[in-house]
């Protein structure tokens, strides 16, 4: 095989498996406010978000 066919041979494999792709649902929980409390991804990954006294965003993983 010659260095032009294998690499438009991996081109090929590289457009083929390129329109596969891993789907995830992210969550995201508000509060009453409309602000934003929480996201959570489909691995369980997870992130809070947390709020001062004066309405700053804080968060923790």
């Amino acid at each position: 095989m010659t260095y032009l066919a294998m690499k438009l041979f991996f081109a090929l494999l590289l457009f083929i498996f390129s329109g596969y792709s891993y789907a995830q649902t992210t969550y995201y929980d508000y509060n009453k406010l409309g602000r934003l409390i929480g996201v959570k991804f489909n691995d369980s990954c997870s992130v809070e978000f947390k709020y001062d006294n004066n309405g700053n965003k804080l968060f923790s993983f």
